[in-house]
């Protein structure tokens, strides 16, 4: 976990932490919680399941009798 917290303030410390306002990046409205980490995480579960629901939409509405 020490790998992760160093980078996590490393980032937020740069331009890309004060860019997204991250906690520890110096920024005056900075989001407290807000970790370059946790938030690259949450936005690749956000991607893959937007991936996956629109993969699966075009076999779900032909199954149901729709036009694809």
């Amino acid at each position: 976990m020490r790998f992760i917290e160093t980078w996590n303030a490393k980032i937020a410390a740069g331009p890309v932490g004060r860019w997204f306002q991250l906690e520890g990046s110096g920024h005056p409205r900075e989001r407290k919680g807000s970790l370059f980490f946790t938030e690259l995480r949450a936005g690749l579960v956000a991607f893959f399941a937007m991936a996956y629901i629109i993969s699966v939409n075009a076999s779900i509405v032909s199954a149901s009798g729709g036009t694809c």
